[in-house]
């Protein structure tokens, strides 16, 4: 078993290895290469693909060797970081597709040529934005396995602004991609009043990514099947006094539907999977048997759910949940608290979380959150 100084070097190693590799950047000879390509010229670009698929490979064997020391009976937090990972590499893999021998990339570049190209040259200075993303993954990973064995996490002040925006420019290069061909896009809008924080910057970058990710997921979706005409996302920050700050997610999407959780609560029930909090377990189980105790349960009761990470296989969940999963985890381990709202007007959801600035260890979060949702102070419209 390795002991915590080995940990802490292979994580510290880890992260050098990323930090060395080998950007591949595409040279003005290989955008002149991509381009004729995807204009019809008999141009071999294979060995600018090979190039950017191996620089996906050593990113994902890092991240592989670092999980290693994830505790063998945290399953959901092995998928958890399983599922970052994946989503990661998803975000070069839109590039690699454009370099890829089909027709898809021809039709894509004569429907709309201009930002194809806008596209491709956005990718370029995505590689670095990438490296950094996997270091982030890499003190996620980190931080898990510390806290596991109650060691002391890393802390640091960084830049929640930088962070924010880079995690903004993987997304929408990742969603924006496939609606070229419908010539729209997912607009992001940022407004942070607090924009430095101390804390756990792997932690930090898994909420934002995954709240961010989770709402370009659902509006790509929506836009492909023409049900929004537009699509925005929010990412806001407010001071909550001198030593907590909200951090929300908003989106013009549809929000939490209630009827498919109550459907997935009932199957849980029936199963008898235990949830994460007992209470509110006992609440539902005991609606479930009786569905006339309407004064039992709780509307937080079934919004809270969508944090449960369903990984049987089985079909029973909405949701693979292991992004929300994930953020729970993370925003429990940095003493803050969670909510959930939608904007008055319109229904749009919002996420929201109660951080502190630094880590402070007590549950004054909690009665943040507590005192919000009497106020109601949760609700903004993501378009504005």
């Amino acid at each position: 078993m390795a002991t915590i100084d080995e940990i802490v070097s292979t994580f510290r190693e880890n992260r050098h290895q990323i930090e060395s590799l080998e950007t591949p950047k595409l040279s003005d000879v290989d955008l002149r290469a991509t381009f004729d390509y995807l204009s019809g010229k008999d141009v071999d670009i294979r060995v600018i693909y090979d190039r950017i698929k191996d620089f996906q490979q050593n990113l994902i064997g890092i991240v592989g060797e670092a999980s290693q020391f994830v505790p063998i009976d945290a399953t959901l937090l092995h998928a958890y970081l399983t599922h970052d990972a994946f989503h990661l590499a998803s975000d070069l893999e839109n590039l690699m597709i454009l370099l890829s021998y089909t027709s898809y990339p021809r039709e894509l570049y004569q429907h709309n040529k201009g930002r194809t190209e806008q596209f491709i040259y956005g990718q370029n200075n995505t590689f670095e934005t990438i490296k950094r993303a996997y270091i982030s993954l890499l003190k996620l990973c980190e931080a898990i396995v510390l806290t596991d064995i109650g060691y002391p996490i890393e802390y640091d002040e960084f830049s929640l602004d930088k962070l924010v925006h880079d995690v903004i420019n993987l997304v929408s290069n990742r969603f924006n991609f496939p609606l070229i061909m419908k010539d729209k896009e997912i607009i992001f809008n940022v407004d942070l009043e607090v924009s430095r924080v101390y804390g756990n910057e792997g932690m930090m970058w898994s909420i934002v990514y995954n709240n961010v990710k989770n709402a370009g997921k659902k509006l790509l979706e929506m836009l492909s099947r023409n049900e929004i005409g537009e699509a925005h996302v929010s990412i806001r920050t407010f001071e909550m006094g001198q030593d907590y700050f909200m951090l929300a997610f908003a989106d013009n999407g549809s929000p939490i539907s209630i009827d498919r959780v109550k459907k997935f609560v009932y199957e849980l029930c029936q199963r008898e999977v235990e949830i994460f909090d007992p209470e509110m377990s006992k609440r539902l189980k005991r609606w479930v048997s009786n569905p006339f105790a309407v004064n039992r349960i709780y509307h937080e009761d079934f919004t809270n759910l969508v944090f449960i990470a369903n990984l049987t296989g089985s079909g029973l969940s909405f949701t693979g949940g292991l992004g929300l999963y994930g953020t729970r985890y993370c925003i429990t381990e940095l003493n803050g608290a969670i909510l959930y709202g939608e904007d008055i007007k319109n229904g749009y959801p919002v996420f929201a979380y109660i951080m502190p600035k630094r880590s402070v260890r007590d549950s004054k979060a909690e009665r943040i959150s507590d005192e919000l949702k009497t106020k109601k102070r949760l609700d903004f419209n993501p378009i504005v």
